[in-house]
């Protein structure tokens, strides 16, 4: 009887190890990869750019919270984390002249700004990474 009460014990302790296990989307390996920027979409105006200028914003994130990258003719790179639909990172950036794409993005990114990080609501879907900063307003980047 107490072998078996043991081993029912041990059967319940797994059980609820297993089903506390965070399945949202706070694993950073989710976005783990290289991310090509795509485009800004305005829903309220109903507005999509996609500035052509060659110099493509690019991310590459890390599982260990790390990233970096390219804006346009500057590097970028910092720390990022996930909660749940919620991106926060650090971006740190050299200050060589901008593009036009990486104006519109590092706008873009200014309006998420609170407390000197930057904390975006986003999605992943198909290979496709979307950032939302501003009500309506997001920006979209491709795996590549």
């Amino acid at each position: 009887m107490k072998n078996q009460m043991f081993t029912l014990f041990i059967s319940l302790f797994s059980l609820c190890l297993i089903s506390c296990s965070d399945d949202d989307n706070s694993s950073n390996s989710e976005i783990q990869g290289t991310f090509q920027l795509t485009k800004f979409e305005d829903s309220s105006e109903g507005t999509v750019l996609s500035p052509d200028d060659n110099k493509p914003v690019k991310i590459t994130f890390r599982a260990d919270g790390s990233f970096d990258g390219m804006a346009g003719n500057n590097e970028i790179q910092g720390s990022y984390s996930l909660d749940s639909d919620i991106i926060t990172f650090n971006l740190f950036s050299t200050e060589i002249a901008a593009t036009e794409r990486e104006v519109m993005f590092v706008r873009s990114i200014n309006k998420s700004l609170n407390g000197g990080e930057y904390i975006m609501p986003y999605s992943l879907k198909d290979g496709e990474l979307t950032l939302e900063y501003e009500t309506q307003s997001k920006m979209s980047f491709i795996q590549i």
